[in-house]
């Protein structure tokens, strides 16, 4: 199915809405298919590559919940189709801001929408981390000694 760039706006600002609000469920149920997947790209050691996928809303909550407290989420720029990645995928930048700890960074969500304009399928891929926050990182995404202070 053929999308326009504000369909994925409107899907991406929705998308945005569920992040910056990980407790509150029903803004993920009004962004997401119910059996949507988003695959979380690396950062650190495991950048550039798949380091997690979630099936579903409740694994998709579980891995918002885990993103660092008050970091906050919005675009950055406007969506553009992204056919190397694949049919239908739309890809838009975004920031992320870490106020309690003064960081700013930013990566690509790539996404594709199911018929009703939710998102079916999204890519979390975040930019590289500065120099001195990457040097000897580990994505230790998943694990129980996962920290919350760790920048996704």
């Amino acid at each position: 199915m053929s999308r326009n760039a504000g369909q994925i706006v409107i899907a991406a600002v929705r998308w945005v809405d569920a992040v910056n609000a990980p407790s509150e469920v029903a803004r993920l149920h009004a962004a997401c298919a119910p059996v949507m997947t988003v695959e979380r790209m690396g950062v650190f050691d495991k950048k550039g590559r798949l380091a997690e996928t979630f099936v579903g809303i409740e694994q998709v909550t579980e891995w918002l919940q885990r993103l660092p407290e008050g970091i906050f989420f919005e675009l950055s720029g406007a969506p553009e189709p992204a056919p190397k990645v694949g049919a239908d995928v739309w890809q838009i930048r975004y920031l992320y801001r870490i106020p309690s700890l003064q960081f700013t960074n930013g990566g690509t969500w790539h996404l594709r929408l199911d018929a009703a304009g939710q998102v079916s399928w999204l890519r979390h891929d975040p930019d590289p981390l500065p120099d001195e926050l990457a040097a000897g990182g580990q994505d230790r995404g998943g694990e129980p000694e996962h920290s919350h202070d760790d920048v996704h």
